[in-house]
């Protein structure tokens, strides 16, 4: 809820990154040093993420971070052409919230077990979160199960928050998905919530160390699958 100013020259250096309204914060971490650290970045630095910008263990600072990047990287794009754009060999899309820790959260499967997210780490995740009574939602994960299952995901976790209290409509959200995958009924979205996922279907991408890689529509669009092989490829 911060509104940032970011000023820029002609050669996309830039001049100042200020936020304003309100003008401080609690940071988590030196917050002069951090938003000084951005004058005299130059958008390739910014794009590449090679600018040396220390954002600690703040997601605040991640995410402010990774919003300034896709300004950067929309002004870069607006004077020299995406086609120059993507020789810098980033992705186009850039998600504000990568980086950032997922929620900490304890759930039940549909078996009884108790899990907390914590128990996850050093895998990476895939959490999707979806109403089983909706038919194109159950296509769109289906879709996307068949493009997981061209990938090696014997280290991924997948976790599947469907909103109903049948065991029989869960099934219809998991079983595309294989045996690997942990089902739990969230009739109220509760869980789905807190992790962000609890609109219909959604999708959560987390990395070994339980920060969050990227989250969007649990459905084939372009933006979704480009996160989905870039996530299983790295």
């Amino acid at each position: 809820d911060v509104a940032m100013l970011l000023i820029v020259d002609k050669e996309l250096k830039i001049k100042t990154l200020t936020p304003f309204n309100p003008t401080y914060f609690d940071l988590g971490i030196d917050f002069e040093k951090y938003f000084n650290d951005y004058n005299g970045k130059d958008a390739e630095t910014i794009i590449k993420q090679t600018d040396g910008i220390y954002t600690g263990v703040s997601s605040v600072a991640t995410i402010i971070k990774n919003k300034v990047r896709e300004a950067m990287s929309l002004l870069y794009i607006e004077k020299y052409g995406k086609d120059k754009f993507n020789a810098l060999g980033v992705s186009g899309y850039i998600f504000s919230e990568r980086g950032t820790k997922l929620t900490q959260v304890t759930f039940k499967d549909v078996n009884g077990t108790e899990y907390n997210i914590n128990d996850f780490k050093n895998n990476k995740i895939v959490i999707i979160g979806g109403n089983p009574g909706c038919g194109s939602c159950v296509e769109s994960i289906t879709q996307l199960a068949n493009l997981f299952k061209t990938y090696n995901t014997e280290n991924i976790k997948f976790i599947v928050f469907a909103f109903t209290q049948e065991k029989d409509q869960l099934l219809r959200l998991t079983a595309p998905l294989g045996n690997n995958v942990i089902g739990v009924l969230d009739p109220d979205r509760t869980i789905a919530t807190q992790l962000k996922v609890n609109i219909s279907p959604y999708i959560e991408l987390v990395d070994k160390d339980l920060t969050v890689y990227y989250r969007g529509p649990g459905e084939p669009i372009r933006e979704t699958i480009e996160n989905i092989k870039a996530f299983l490829q790295k």
